[in-house]
């Protein structure tokens, strides 16, 4: 399967899920149902791109874990650890190349959150990437800029064209044609590089 088939079947993906949001948004009651699509809408898709690629590379073991269940150990120098974890660890051959952190929207809280486990996940070892995913952009473009140059945080990839407006959800949220092919396609090559 090409990158780009992917790209289309994850857009194909994220317009059935804003689809189902839509028709519950028009029902009483059913905010918490929303919150709880839209919020795993992230993590299913980076899913789903990591296992169609790894389908693509037989020659690998590629293996994606929630990271909550298989945590990162970060070990000091002087034997003591903890364990770390964002949304998603990815690992090529038992070893773990990639940290995404998946968001609905990220705003200033989010992107100070990733930094801080990222900080922490790389403070002995910074031989994986962490990068966030999220459809939405909703920080403000000096916060991101003083993040990004803290270099705790390798990229940032958005799916949906302009900034989410919170005073305007109704109109301007979990609408497809603000979903990008190339926005996808670019973060689908972009995660594909760690399987070369």
């Amino acid at each position: 399967m090409t990158n780009n088939e992917i790209a289309k079947i994850i857009e194909n993906f994220l317009s059935e899920q804003y689809k189902r949001i839509r028709e519950l948004d028009s029902i009483p009651g059913t905010g918490g149902k929303i919150r709880d699509i839209s919020g795993k809408i992230t993590e299913t898709l980076v899913e789903m791109i990591w296992n169609f690629l790894a389908e693509n590379h037989p020659e690998v073991n590629a293996e994606i874990f929630v990271g909550s269940e298989k945590p990162y150990k970060v070990i000091n120098p002087n034997g003591h650890f903890i364990e770390e974890s964002v949304d998603r660890h990815c690992y090529i051959n038992g070893k773990l190349v990639l940290a995404i952190e998946c968001k609905t929207y990220l705003d200033k809280c989010y992107m100070q959150r990733a930094d801080s486990d990222f900080d922490l996940m790389k403070s002995y070892d910074n031989n994986f990437k962490g990068i966030i995913v999220s459809i939405e952009n909703s920080i403000a473009d000096n916060s991101y800029n003083f993040f990004m140059d803290r270099g705790k945080i390798d990229n940032v990839y958005y799916l949906a064209t302009g900034k989410r407006n919170s005073s305007k959800l109704k109109k301007i949220c979990y609408h497809e044609e603000r979903i990008q092919h190339e926005l996808i396609l670019t973060l689908i090559n972009d995660i594909e590089k760690f399987f070369n």
